[in-house]
């Protein structure tokens, strides 16, 4: 019988929410892996990972669009990609306001 081989999945600049069967990122709180994602280059290697979620994560980073062309070096073929972010919501603690232009014009 083979080896079963379990996926690598991110769940980057998680905050509290700390997803089971993740890696759990951030910069704050008790993440599994605590890394500041305006750093760079990010602790994995290219191909690695299976799944990167970035939940409400983007509009708080220094240059989202930089970020965003680093998530398909890391992921391996095939790989999934999910992010969200707020529609125009301004907040103190947000860097970049989106709108649905501008979240689609990241991942074309």
């Amino acid at each position: 019988m083979g080896k079963v081989v379990k996926p690598v999945l991110l769940n980057l600049g998680c905050g509290t929410n700390r997803l089971p069967g993740f890696v759990n990122v951030d910069a704050y709180g008790a993440p599994d892996v605590n890394w500041d994602l305006n750093v760079f280059p990010y602790p994995w290697a290219d191909n690695s990972i299976d799944g990167i979620e970035l939940w409400h994560v983007l509009e708080h980073l220094e240059d989202p669009e930089f970020v965003m062309r680093q998530i398909p070096n890391l992921l391996v073929p095939g790989g999934l990609f999910i992010f969200s972010v707020p529609h125009m919501v301004k907040n103190r603690l947000h860097k970049v306001l989106f709108d649905e232009d501008k979240a689609r014009a990241m991942v074309e």
